[in-house]
């Protein structure tokens, strides 16, 4: 669990107080490690930025010189801050995000910070230490939706949120799936954006500045902030900017295709009606009759197997009840974890998961 905090518009030092709180803050969502990225233009407009890292915590680092010479720079539009909570690569300076990715030598193309962790073998992926460093690189290589897309089919477990600099358009991105979570609010000419909704509360309570309304980014959709254009075009969100493939599960010789369904995923695939008539003993031919539920959970498909499985090992989270049907529960995205349709409202203080309605999205024989 890491934590992403940042500020971007016309940033004055009101601002700058609140980027602070909110990187001072940002210790509890990770103690290995820190850094920031700002940008700004000097007098003849050319675009300037400084990535400071370090492996001290956040709560320490705002009080070093170098922090407070960086974030002291003038005319600064954005201000980007992350704390690493290590999951994939040792605990170090080149580790610690944000990243610079460029094509040219000496060159920066994007900076960016992530939430998450990357569990498969996706282009790139050997080439550096952290899963999230491969992530950037590919994404300014081949974009954002086609470096997402990739990942998601190459991997068997993706958790991102994501908040990232361009240099050739000049704009900020957020964007997240529903495995992390990304708060912003709008004030002024700024977006402040956290991991965290009580961190933005307190940030603003602390600067003795009225907050406005606090948004959770809805997953999948794309939020693009343009610090350098006119106040009225500087936001664009756009919902379900990415959708990923869902892939219609198989019978097969070696089991059940099913990836994000939750079945076996194997080789050489076909159709049951395809194979059947074929040298199939009595015994497999038994194992692929009957009916076979799959159920829609927010983006994803589970099987009906999968889901009640979870119900029987674990039961809903809040009353452990075991009793009901599929449909009278919520699931997170993972599919591993429950709740009563009746108890969601009371976890939502408890967990830091999403749980999502249950719908049957088809029905094989």
């Amino acid at each position: 669990m890491c934590g992403l905090v940042g500020v971007a518009g016309d940033i004055t030092v009101k601002e700058k107080q609140i980027f602070t709180t909110l990187l001072f803050l940002n210790v509890f969502r990770g103690q290995d490690g820190c850094g920031i990225f700002t940008t700004w233009k000097n007098l003849k407009g050319q675009p300037m930025y400084l990535v400071e890292r370090s492996t001290e915590r956040s709560s320490e680092f705002v009080f070093h010189n170098d922090y407070k010479s960086q974030v002291s720079q003038g005319d600064v539009k954005v201000l980007m801050g992350h704390s690493r909570a290590a999951t994939v690569g040792k605990v170090s300076v080149e580790n610690n995000h944000p990243f610079e990715c460029g094509s040219k030598k000496d060159y920066t193309d994007l900076v960016g910070a992530h939430n998450g962790t990357i569990k498969g073998r996706f282009e790139g992926h050997d080439k550096h230490e952290t899963d999230s460093e491969a992530l950037f690189n590919l994404i300014n290589k081949i974009g954002l939706r086609k470096a997402l897309l990739s990942v998601e089919a190459s991997s068997y477990s993706f958790a991102y949120a994501l908040s990232f600099y361009k240099f050739e358009n000049e704009c900020l991105t957020l964007i997240r799936n529903s495995e992390r979570p990304l708060f912003y609010t709008i004030k002024g000419s700024c977006i402040f954006w956290s991991s965290s909704k009580s961190f933005l509360q307190m940030a603003f309570i602390q600067a003795d500045v009225e907050i406005g309304e606090i948004k959770e980014l809805a997953a999948h959709s794309l939020l693009n902030f343009f610090p350098y254009k006119d106040i009225k075009e500087r936001l664009r969100i756009t919902k379900d900017w990415i959708q990923f493939p869902v892939v219609v599960p198989t019978y097969s010789r070696r089991g059940w295709n099913g990836g994000a369904y939750g079945g076996w995923s194997g080789m050489d695939d076909e159709p049951w009606e395809n194979w059947q008539k074929k040298d199939a003993t009595e015994e497999e031919k038994k194992e692929f009759t009957g009916v076979r539920s799959y159920f829609n959970v927010g983006h994803n498909t589970f099987s009906g197997q999968y889901l009640e499985n979870t119900i029987k090992n674990k039961g809903c989270v809040y009353c452990t009840n075991q009793d009901k049907t599929i449909e009278e529960y919520m699931f997170n995205a993972r599919g591993n974890e429950c709740v009563c349709v009746e108890c969601e409202p009371h976890v939502k203080e408890l967990t830091n998961d999403h749980y999502f309605p249950c719908a049957k999205r088809v029905e094989l024989v």
